[in-house]
């Protein structure tokens, strides 16, 4: 069986294309956030739970969080609240400072550190 010579570099926009982009990323995990008041763009007051992970180049006080595919969210973090949403999650209270919104973000135990929280 002979395969063509683009098979390793699906055409943009293909079916397989769209398939190998939407493979989970390696730093990806499985995080909640619902608004509590004000409004986010992509983002209710239902809590949604998405695969997302935080832009390691953010800089200062602010987390990047890119909560799934098409929502970016610049998040102030404050302390941990006594909710709980999953097994082994802790839900954060946050700002989203482009917004204005305050937040709540529901996150693993263990990526608790990537959002500079130590238990």
């Amino acid at each position: 069986m002979v395969l063509p010579s683009n098979s390793r570099r699906p055409s943009p926009g293909s079916w397989i294309s769209s398939w190998l982009l939407q493979r989970r990323h390696p730093d990806a995990f499985g995080c909640g956030v619902r608004v509590v008041e004000g409004a986010v763009a992509g983002e209710s007051s239902r809590w949604r739970f998405r695969d997302s992970a935080i832009d390691r180049h953010a800089s200062g006080e602010v987390i990047a969080l890119n909560h799934g595919s098409k929502v970016s969210l610049r998040l102030r973090v404050g302390e941990p609240l006594d909710l709980r949403t999953r097994p082994n999650h802790v839900v954060l209270s946050a700002v989203e400072v482009t917004a204005g919104a305050l937040v709540q973000i529901s996150v693993p135990l263990g990526e608790l550190a990537t959002f500079g929280i130590d238990i």
